[in-house]
């Protein structure tokens, strides 16, 4: 399991950290690198995991409006379910953003996991598939249609390597398991 979690740390790192470290840690001063990004906006839709900070308003009696969320970077509690930056923030690069960036997703995530946490099977979930990749497209399209032309998308986690779902879905089958020790058939969804 620990060869699994660093495999998928390094995974993460490399797949949202390397890009933008570079421009993190330049030496030159902030007004010098504010034309390395060319977005006016950020536009983040329809993501727990994005945690834009929201939480706060939505929920009063959230527990992330506590300690211990925000008290490492922020020194205060933020509303956001973590306790350092997130991907929003490391490419959010500048005051004044050229044109806008919309980050669409990860989308379906919430709907699975409420349905497995539900008991719903896997047969079950997989059948929401086809209704939430058009949930996306309708999205997408709506963004174009109104003018957006920078959008990412990002896919899911691999659900299958998280504690809470290694622990409910646990099984002696070893097939089950890839090679990391995470649930296969969850990762497909």
């Amino acid at each position: 399991m620990a060869y699994a979690k660093l495999n998928f740390e390094l995974v993460f790192f490399f797949l949202f950290h390397l890009p933008v470290l570079p421009s993190i840690f330049v030496a030159s001063p902030l007004k010098e690198n504010q034309h390395r990004c060319a977005f006016d906006a950020i536009f983040q839709l329809g993501d727990s995991t994005s945690d834009t900070d929201n939480l706060i308003q939505e929920d009063p009696s959230s527990s992330c409006i506590r300690f211990p969320y925000g008290e490492t970077f922020f020194k205060k509690p933020t509303g956001r379910c973590s306790d350092e930056l997130l991907i929003i923030d490391y490419i959010n690069c500048a005051h004044k953003l050229k044109s806008s960036l919309f980050i669409v997703g990860e989308v379906g995530s919430n709907d699975y996991t409420y349905a497995l946490l539900q008991d719903k099977t896997i047969e079950e979930v997989k059948a929401m598939v086809p209704e939430v990749k058009q949930a996306i497209n309708d999205v997408l399209k709506k963004i174009i249609d109104y003018g957006g032309r920078r959008v990412v998308v990002p896919g899911h986690f691999p659900n299958g390597c998280l504690p809470i779902y290694l622990t409910r879905f646990k099984t002696n089958d070893t097939t089950a398991y890839d090679e990391f020790q995470c649930l296969k058939e969850l990762n497909n969804l």
